[in-house]
């Protein structure tokens, strides 16, 4: 029987020192490889956010005041929803500008756009996210005007609207997700195995 080939420590660390410039090459490329796939996949969006405030003109000592307020607080739910609903988002895009609508949907409006407010509030604030930072202003803009135009009409009984300061770029918030570090140390420890 043929007998096997034993290898000792000393015989490995010789081994890796030999070819020590190959590992380290094989986990570089594999790094640099996987670290610009990552960079690839990485996507940034932007989000802006409008608020817009309900309220009631009241004479004073009107009874029925403190009623009403606390109505339109319980019915905060239904607002949001009816915000981020499809009436306002195809009456949001048609206040966006040519430019804007020529890339975008609807649907691009209304998927975009989420919702909240504090409890016991009256102002709601509205976030637009989107891929572009001119897209995610205007869809903000764009759906706090067309809230303050259709909410009335869609919900009778509530207050008036009132649109607070406008979306800006300058005010916009980012939002990076995927790692590029987390796809290089993957690709330089795929590279060291291998090599």
């Amino acid at each position: 029987m043929p007998k096997k080939n034993a290898y000792s420590l000393k015989d490995l660390a010789n081994i890796v020192a030999k070819y020590f410039i190959l590992i380290i090459s094989f986990a570089i490329i594999g790094g640099v490889a996987l670290g610009a796939y990552g960079k690839h996949k990485q996507t940034t969006t932007f989000t802006a956010t409008r608020s817009i405030l309900i309220n009631h003109n009241y004479a004073r000592g009107q009874r029925n005041a403190n009623s009403q307020v606390n109505a339109d607080i319980s019915l905060m739910p239904t607002y949001k929803e009816l915000v981020s609903g499809r009436t306002i988002a195809n009456r949001s895009y048609k206040l966006l500008s040519h430019k804007i609508r020529r890339s975008t949907t609807p649907e691009d409006v209304k998927s975009s756009i989420d919702t909240e407010s504090q409890p016991q509030s009256l102002v709601m604030t509205i976030k637009a996210t989107s891929s572009k930072k001119e897209n995610a202003v205007a869809f903000a803009n764009a759906t706090a005007v067309a809230a303050q135009k259709e909410l009335p009409k869609l919900q009778h009984g509530m207050g008036s609207i009132k649109v607070l300061s406008k979306a800006s770029e300058e005010n916009t918030t980012s939002s990076t997700h995927g790692s590029v570090k987390k796809y290089a140390l993957v690709g330089a420890a795929l590279g060291l195995i291998v090599g």
